[in-house]
Order: C-alpha cells, then structure tokens, then sequence
C-alpha cells in the first residue's frame, strides 16, 4: 500500500492508496486515522482506486492552523484532497464521523462527488447527542507517573485484539492535546470532529446531495432507526439494513460498495 501527501491552505493530508481505476475516497470515524481502514482500502483496491484520507488532525495530517467549528471546514478538506490528486471527480465512502463528512462534502461539492455511501450515519445535531460525544470523547491530562498513558489504555481494551488495542491507542496518543483547543472543552483535539458531527442537522444537508447514494448500518446498529429518514430525504438513495460490516467483513463490504459505484440502480 503506498501512501503520500496532499498539500492544502491548511497543512497537509496524509493519505494510504491502494489499486488503480475509479477513485474512492475513504473516510474514517474519530479518533482513528486511515490505518483502521486498511483491509478495506486493500479490498476496493482489487477493482478500484482505494484512497484512504487522514482526517484533518488526525492520523497524519496536520492540525489545521485554527480549531474547526463547522463541519463545512473538514468537507472543504475532502475537496481539497480530491482537487489535490488531480482528480475531476471521485466516488466517497464514509464510516460513524467520516459518513457526517461524507454527507456535508457530496451536498457542498455536487461537482466533485460521482456518488456517496456511507455506513452508521445519523444525526447527531441534538443537545442530548451531543452530551453523548462529550463524555465519550476526551483529553487525557499528561502526569509524570504516565497514568494518562494507562488511561488511554483502559479505554483501548474495548477491540478485541491486542493489535487492534495497539492502534486505538496509538490514535487516541496522537490526539491527546488540549493546545489551542478551548472551543472543544473537556475532549481537546481529540474531539474536533465530534464537536462539528454535533452541531450538524444532517437533515438540512441530505436534501442537497444530488449524487446517487447508499446507506448503510451493521447488524444491531441502534442508528439503524435513521435509515428511513435518510431515505426519504435524500434525493437519489437506497438502504442497506444488516449490511457487511467494513470491520469485520471488508471483502464483504468492498464488494457491496463497488457494486453500488458500478451501479447505483437511484
């Protein structure tokens, strides 16, 4: 898998691409970064170009020079990077926080985005939800003893795999910084994307996007009650309940995505 950079106003994005043909761009969930995507990248690479983008902050890309308020600034990020590949259009595919992206992104630029599919999107735009993101999300204070590093730990113990353990916490110890991050409160950068997700009535953008899209939820998902709404306000758009999950089964859901950019059938 080869990675590179994509140059921007606000730092660079760091990417991980995988095969040649069509272009997808892969978004991940918070706070991971495009090395929790990867068996899926090397999955959709088989048939398609598989980019998988860094998060603004996150991973390694770098921090933008000012906290990010509204979602709108990641989406203009996703633009950027497509822009930056020499790309006129490519296909978006989106999980938990990227799906936000994905969504805001296919609504701002109509003229970049070839189609959308996203997995567990909602929204999140409530006080109630909100609260949500703010116990789940936080800066860990640094003490000399290196018990923020244990805490970070505990909270990486929940992947059932030492490797996939080792990952979260490597994501979680990237963005463990409180510097310039007042707006984000208790969560430092960690919580930036969260921060803006929230604040997103995802039902004031789904009517905008143009582009054919899918939505889907794994087996059990409690966001899985959205699906309904999100078909009934995007324009061109199709469900997938008990969907592949792009975890646990990528080669599942890279064929179930590649299927629907071959042919979006909306």
């Amino acid at each position: 898998m080869k990675r590179g950079y994509v140059d921007t106003p606000h730092g660079q994005i760091h990417y991980r691409t995988e095969g040649e043909g069509p272009t997808v761009i892969v978004l991940h969930g918070t706070p991971a970064s495009s090395a929790s995507m990867a068996p899926l990248l090397e999955a959709l690479g088989k048939e398609m170009r598989a980019v998988g983008m860094d998060t603004m902050g996150y991973g390694q890309s770098d921090r933008p020079p000012e906290p990010y308020t509204d979602i709108k600034q990641f989406a203009q990020t996703v633009a950027w990077l497509i822009q930056g590949l020499g790309l006129e259009k490519a296909h978006l595919f989106g999980t938990l926080t990227g799906s936000q992206i994905a969504l805001q992104t296919a609504a701002d630029f109509p003229d970049l985005v070839e189609s959308i599919a996203v997995s567990e999107a909602f929204n999140w735009g409530t006080p109630h939800r909100r609260a949500v993101h703010e116990a789940l999300h936080r800066y860990h204070v640094r003490r000399e003893d290196g018990g923020h590093l244990i805490e970070m730990w505990q909270r990486s113990s929940r992947n059932p795999d030492l490797k996939a353990r080792e990952m979260s916490f490597k994501h979680l110890l990237t963005v463990n910084d409180d510097t310039n991050a007042e707006v984000y409160g208790s969560m430092g950068w960690e919580g930036a994307g969260p921060y803006t997700m929230t604040r997103q009535v995802i039902w004031d953008v789904t009517p905008r996007i143009t582009a054919p899209a899918l939505v889907t939820y794994s087996t059990g998902s409690e966001r899985e009650r959205a699906l309904e709404r999100f078909l009934e306000t995007l324009p061109r758009s199709k469900g997938w309940r008990d969907a592949p999950n792009v975890n646990s089964d990528p080669e599942g859901a890279a064929r179930m995505l590649i299927d629907f950019y071959k042919n979006p059938g909306v």
